[in-house]
């Protein structure tokens, strides 16, 4: 009510009876065979996004070990003797063969995105686009610029001018926009948005559920001025529920969608956030997926749709194995560390150095005799007890001393590179400064050098797919505030004078409305 970000700290029997989720039609119901062999209703996450014309939904349950051998058999026998039997018919050439996209050609070349957002989930959804060609336009609020007080470079607030501009938040999640900025509470910067959406593709918006609805710009409203319009809506809880208007930042969806109750280092202590947010990237990954299946749904139909994501649901089907395993033994997990019951040993172990740390899971019995091999320890190797993964869950603590005595004496990537050679699962934990030189980063050219107007020269973090016929490119760096301004309302059709009185008059302008 007060419009404080406070939030309960849900397990996984509180997710499972939350009754947001429920109101929302989130969960669904299906039946499952466990491995322990019992059959009973089973409450899956459910759908990270609500499409309003084509919605998404679960097809059935998860395939039993070769239920669908015969089938497929039967299906490729079908297929062979079809095709043999075409191999054997005249072949007509077509009259033209299709056109082959050209080798560096963006593939959402000619997509025209409007981007209304802030922080992290949908801003990485915008860049994901304009990555892959297409023509993002950032609307920007003098009054309430999207996230650009947040991480400057240097010291805090270096006292360089243009702060707003030397954001590397901002800067990081923006790059191949433009920006123009409008006042969306004044008619005519009302109007104009208007205008941009008449000839826009997708509309992008992450605000709090009641901000668009509040200005006359939902997705009713939106809808009547382009009927193709694909709208997409990211908030914490969604367009709908009790918990709609809830205010919510990442660390609150943690908290509420089941990662923050098991996050910790033993079940009686304290809970933690992981200062990642993961649900930001994941649902800006989600909407971005959404997007072009809504995009292909319009090419067939010619209609536009509208998609609502809530934060808190995607980061609920993040976190869905506390919630099965809740629903298959009753049991609510607790925090456990770095450890798995399925793995053992496993955990972060300490290297040489401060604050040093190397990742190990041991996953078979094959893996826990290469351990004992690399480290040195063929007591462990020959003790009957440690063969199986229960006997290595009881004694733990004991084989954590073991790893920790060993990893101690070596740097972080020779513990990886030993236990890597012999097939065991290890990497370096690496701070956020060592992910720059990492050799393989490197090696695969996935840091790229971009200058910027203002802070000049930094290596941007460019995407974790690569195309082989239409890859991404950085074609610009992030926008300076209002840099696009004369460029996009004059594609609007106002003239110099016109934009001059949008200045004049506050509806526009060329420095936003921090404070001093």
């Amino acid at each position: 009510a007060l419009r404080v970000a406070c939030t309960p700290v849900l397990d996984a029997a509180a997710l499972a009876a939350d009754p947001h989720t429920q109101e929302r039609g989130y969960w669904e119901e299906g039946d499952q065979v466990w491995a322990q062999g019992a059959v009973g209703a089973v409450r899956f996450p459910g759908q990270p996004y609500q499409l309003s014309a084509t919605p998404s939904a679960r097809s059935g349950d998860a395939p039993t070990l070769g239920q669908h051998t015969d089938a497929l058999r039967s299906e490729l026998t079908a297929t062979t003797a079809a095709t043999a039997d075409a191999s054997a018919r005249p072949q007509q050439l077509p009259q033209q063969l299709p056109q082959q996209p050209e080798q560096h050609d963006p593939p959402l070349r000619g997509l025209r995105v409007v981007e209304l957002t802030a922080n992290w989930a949908g801003p990485i959804a915008g860049r994901h686009l304009a990555d892959l060609g297409a023509d993002v336009i950032k609307v920007e609020w003098a009054a309430r610029p999207a996230t650009r007080a947040l991480f400057w470079p240097g010291p805090e607030l270096d006292l360089q001018r243009q702060g707003y501009n030397r954001a590397m938040y901002f800067n990081l999640l923006n790059r191949n926009k433009r920006d123009v900025v409008i006042d969306l509470s004044d008619p005519r910067g009302k109007e104009i948005f208007e205008d941009l959406i008449r000839g826009a593709d997708v509309l992008i918006e992450n605000n709090s559920a009641r901000v668009m609805p509040n200005l006359g710009l939902g997705w009713d409203d939106l809808r009547q001025i382009n009927p193709r319009l694909i709208m997409v809506s990211m908030s914490g809880y969604g367009a709908t529920g009790p918990h709609k208007d809830w205010v919510a930042y990442g660390s609150n969806i943690e908290t509420t969608s089941g990662l923050t109750a098991v996050t910790g280092y033993e079940p009686d202590g304290p809970r933690y956030r992981t200062t990642l947010f993961y649900a930001d990237p994941v649902a800006g990954i989600h909407g971005a997926v959404a997007i072009m299946a809504a995009l292909e749904q319009r090419r067939r139909s010619g209609e536009g749709q509208w998609i609502d994501i809530a934060l808190n649901e995607t980061g609920a089907g993040f976190c869905f194995e506390s919630l099965l395993e809740y629903q298959a033994t009753g049991r609510v997990r607790q925090p456990m560390m770095n450890r798995d019951p399925r793995f053992a040993p496993q955990g972060a172990y300490p290297a040489i150095g401060i604050d040093k740390w190397v990742a190990i899971s041991v996953q078979d019995d094959r893996d826990w005799e290469a351990l004992c091999e690399v480290i040195g320890r063929a007591d462990l190797a020959d003790d009957e007890e440690l063969a199986t993964l229960e006997g290595r869950w009881r004694r733990h603590d004991e084989l954590d001393k073991a790893i920790e005595a060993w990893t101690l004496t070596l740097e972080q990537y020779e513990v990886a590179w030993a236990l890597q050679r012999a097939g065991v699962s290890a990497a370096p934990v690496l701070a956020n400064w060592q992910m720059l030189p990492d050799p393989h980063l490197h090696e695969r050219g996935f840091y790229i050098d971009v200058e910027h107007p203002v802070v000049g020269v930094y290596p941007y973090a460019s995407w974790p797919w690569q195309f082989s016929r239409t890859p991404a490119a950085i074609t610009r760096p992030a926008p300076v505030f209002a840099e696009h301004n004369r460029q996009v309302l004059g594609e609007l059709g106002l003239s110099d004078d016109a934009i001059d009185d949008l200045y004049a008059s506050g509806v526009t302008a060329d420095t936003p409305d921090l404070p001093a």
